[in-house]
């Protein structure tokens, strides 16, 4: 419900359409960067120019990174920006986390604009930084490597999938916490 309160506030301001670009044009920064973008969109104030400038901005820093997915073409190349896109998924994990927790303790109208965006496009980028993941992991199994890199690829896959379940679990235990079957309806 928090997650819907979250979307709710995104979607129900008149930049919520934005947000979904935004994650896709923007992904692979860092938490600060991303911290950054989303406070200097919520003070352009619908300037449809300064959001532009601001998109371009970031734009940048995301182009270098996927000109180095889209380039790796060694296996131990290619796992080492894997263990990258899976340590920038964690921190944007924590971030995320972070942010419901601020609007679980204290409400979601403590959360500024710039939070309820910068929670968006963290959320929004995550599904595009397992696709870049997968992609670079695709491209280490092609080229071959040492089994040494053949065991990384299958700690990197292990390990998103462990963080995956837990994930899943997470939720169900909080389900099981609120009263069963109805915890996660609207009530």
């Amino acid at each position: 419900m928090l997650e819907a309160g979250l979307a709710g506030g995104i979607v129900g301001d008149s930049t919520g359409a934005q947000a979904g670009k935004n994650a896709v044009d923007n992904n692979h920064l860092s938490v600060d960067q991303n911290r950054s973008r989303s406070e200097e969109l919520v003070n352009c104030q619908g300037d449809s120019s300064c959001r532009a400038t601001v998109r371009d901005k970031y734009r940048q820093e995301y182009d270098k990174v996927q000109a180095r997915i889209t380039s790796c073409t060694g296996a131990e190349q290619c796992v080492a920006i894997a263990k990258e896109l899976r340590a920038l998924q964690g921190d944007y994990s924590a971030r995320m986390s972070e942010i419901q927790e601020k609007a679980r303790m204290q409400g979601l109208d403590s959360l500024t604009p710039a939070e309820v965006r910068e929670w968006a496009d963290l959320r929004g980028a995550m599904s595009n930084i397992d696709a870049s993941r997968n992609l670079v992991l695709h491209r280490a199994q092609v080229t071959g490597g040492s089994e040494e890199t053949t065991q990384e690829i299958v700690k990197i896959m292990g390990q998103t999938g462990i963080a995956a379940s837990a994930g899943v679990a997470g939720e169900i235990s909080k389900a099981g916490a609120k009263g069963g079957i109805d915890a996660g309806k609207d009530k």
